[in-house]
């Protein structure tokens, strides 16, 4: 989480609308699916998980 929330945080100053990981495996992506990220269909091993819900997921745990 405290990657994201570094993205979160820094998204105003670059303008960044996502955090989108490679997966280097199945059990990795397995692991960004676990955790809401979602796949871009013409790259599977590559997931999208945009800002806002990473604001939503940080704004539950506190």
């Amino acid at each position: 989480m405290d990657a994201l929330e570094r993205s979160l945080r820094n998204s105003a100053q670059v303008a960044s609308a996502a955090v989108v990981p490679q997966a280097i495996d199945d059990a990795a992506r397995q692991f960004y699916l676990h955790h809401e990220f979602v796949p871009l269909a013409e790259h599977p091993r590559k997931l999208f998980l945009a800002m806002a819900t990473i604001q939503q997921a940080l704004a539950k745990r506190k």
